[in-house]
């Protein structure tokens, strides 16, 4: 399900509002009837696909859990990336690197540049991290510790998607520690991590 979060005068959080619906089948069921089998990251692609053909004056953030967090999805926001942005998980351990060098016209052009630090890596190896305090879950706020960094996603057979992640760890202990990522690399941390939280609205409206 696509939702639409609607802000309104007399509710103090924005109301979630279905936009549309794809039924998500089970694969040993798509499989016994001889159906092709969409994970919900293409049932998305599917929905997202319509309601940027249906609304072509408008831009969308889409937020989506870990099962929308794929670099397919990703591919498909950053070839629209004038008017759709994601915003999700990845995990602590995606391949990460620079964009390639410049074709000298020998041999293939490459298709990725140097290896950059995992994101768990890079946080590792940031000794300070920034403080703030950020809208959360639930309404409310949290104080939180947060590094970011940039790079091109990888994966083999396929070309590079530029991101930007965010790692958050809450100072309270309350919360396990989360990577967060984004199709726009011009978000900064507080609107990657107020964006994501934001999506609490869904569960609680649906």
């Amino acid at each position: 399900m696509v939702a639409v979060l609607v802000r309104f005068p007399f509710a103090v959080r924005p109301w979630a509002l279905p936009a549309l619906v794809a039924l998500y089948r089970d694969p040993a069921d798509d499989r016994r009837e001889g159906r092709r089998h969409r994970t919900p990251a293409q049932q998305a692609i599917r929905l997202l696909r319509l309601m940027l053909r249906w609304f072509p004056g408008r831009r969308f953030v889409f937020v989506g859990d870990s099962a929308y967090g794929t670099r397919e999805l990703a591919r498909f926001a950053d070839r629209d990336r004038e008017r759709l942005t994601l915003v999700s998980k990845i995990h602590p351990e995606a391949n990460l690197f620079e964009p390639p060098p410049p074709y000298e016209g020998l041999g293939r052009p490459r298709v990725k540049g140097a290896r950059l630090p995992k994101p768990r890596q890079a946080v590792e190896a940031t000794p300070r991290r920034r403080g703030m305090t950020v809208a959360w879950y639930g309404g409310g706020t949290r104080r939180v510790e947060t590094a970011t960094g940039t790079g091109r996603w990888y994966k083999g057979g396929d070309r590079l998607v530029p991101i930007r992640w965010a790692f958050v760890h809450d100072r309270g202990g309350t919360h396990r520690d989360e990577y967060f990522y984004t199709t726009d690399a011009t978000f900064d941390v507080r609107g990657i991590v107020e964006t994501y939280t934001g999506r609490w609205n869904i569960e609680t409206t649906c």
